[in-house]
């Protein structure tokens, strides 16, 4: 009868070990309040993740009311990738990698067809020259499957959504991107004792670049479903996200960096995916 009480209870402690290290890390809290006008000084420099390429770095913290996001890079073709292609940021409060709920800002630029070469292939003009002009045209947000908050876009002003968007390019700064999303937005009762003791995932996604998309694709309007993604995944359990240093590779085998000698070898959207448990005051 021992025995077979203390087999029971060494059961019971490797369950118990087993199921905790399924749970993800403690995110960080926010001791004040980010406003989201594009300026990173309310950050700890340097950005606790960043991709493969160090080409952008981000970080995700909460408090009992918002989650904050902020995204910055320096590299100035990434940069331009950012203003033309867009970024869409997933919630999934499952603590996977699903895509139901998303905020996408900025939003893909429209490109214009100005004439035909010899060849008859079409030549895509882009109608925003400077960053500063695309920064401008970032005026609308799209935003899917929130709760008190219907589908669709949203003006960056309009007093219907609580959700704050900045974003500012600069020649110190580079280009930073900020976000604050209410928690009541992604989860339907806010942070209760059972939601605390959940894993929860962020995922940033940096789409394939716009105007190469276009030429693969042969102009189709900007669609690119024909296209398979390779696929990085960073954060979480996957790399840097334990130590709070960086992000790490997973499968799909990384990003590789567009060859500029060709226009058509597209850059593949780039996926950061991030996951934490809310926490609810400062560790």
């Amino acid at each position: 009868m021992k025995m077979i009480r203390n087999l029971f209870f060494f059961f019971i402690i490797i369950v118990f070990v087993s199921c905790s290290h399924n749970l993800a890390p403690q995110g960080h809290y926010q001791n004040s309040a980010v406003v989201a006008d594009g300026n990173a000084n309310e950050w700890e420099m340097p950005l606790r993740f960043a991709n493969k390429d160090y080409t952008l770095s981000y970080n995700i913290t909460n408090d009992k009311k918002n989650i904050y996001i902020v995204v910055v890079s320096k590299d100035d073709e990434m940069e331009k990738r950012i203003l033309r292609s867009g970024i869409t940021i997933f919630f999934d409060p499952k603590g996977e990698n699903n895509r139901k709920i998303s905020l996408t800002y900025p939003e893909r630029k429209s490109n214009n067809v100005t004439s035909l070469p010899r060849n008859g292939r079409p030549i895509i003009a882009d109608t925003s020259n400077t960053k500063h002009a695309m920064v401008l045209k970032s005026d609308t947000y799209g935003v899917r499957g929130f709760y008190e908050l219907q589908d669709g876009q949203f003006s960056i002003k309009d007093k219907r959504s609580k959700i704050q968007l900045g974003l500012k390019t600069s020649v110190d700064s580079g280009l930073v991107y900020e976000a604050v999303i209410p928690v009541n937005y992604v989860l339907e009762n806010g942070l209760t004792d059972k939601v605390l003791k959940k894993n929860f995932s962020i995922g940033i996604v940096v789409h394939a670049n716009a105007i190469d998309a276009n030429r693969r694709m042969g102009n189709n309007n900007g669609n690119n479903s024909g296209v398979r993604p390779r696929i990085s995944i960073g954060g979480g359990f996957g790399g840097f996200g334990y130590g709070g240093i960086g992000m790490g590779v997973g499968m799909g085998g990384g990003i590789r960096r567009r060859n500029n000698t060709d226009p058509n070898n597209m850059q593949p959207e780039e996926i950061m995916w991030y996951q934490f448990r809310f926490t609810t005051s400062a560790n």
